[in-house]
């Protein structure tokens, strides 16, 4: 990261930016709210259940790809990978997913 100086500024940027956003560890969505848009999820940890009401929604499970929630949601997929742009949304407006770039690169060796 020091040898590329423009990546260090943007990920400082990035983190300033994420100040104040919960970050949540060992749980997962049970269910996501809204009318036409985000506006809860409700989570699970160790048999607890609680509601955050909110209006984006980032999540990371494991090292595999999980595109499940996606496909669920009609995004398109391309062996196995979920398609998005260079803004990584999907094939539907305002749902946005990471892909790794390697996934998305091996994807076209399948």
């Amino acid at each position: 990261m020091w040898q590329q100086p423009k990546k260090l500024a943007q990920a400082i940027s990035l983190k300033t930016k994420l100040l104040g956003v919960k970050y949540l560890t060992d749980c997962y969505v049970t269910s996501a709210e809204g009318n036409g848009k985000l506006e809860a999820v409700n989570l699970a940890r160790h048999g607890k259940n609680w509601r955050i009401e909110c209006d984006m929604l980032a999540c990371g499970f494991h090292l595999v790809p999980n595109i499940e929630i996606a496909q669920m949601l009609g995004c398109k997929t391309e062996s196995g990978v979920v398609k998005v742009d260079e803004f990584q949304q999907t094939s539907i407006e305002n749902i946005f997913v990471q892909v790794n770039q390697r996934e998305s690169a091996e994807s076209n060796f399948r």
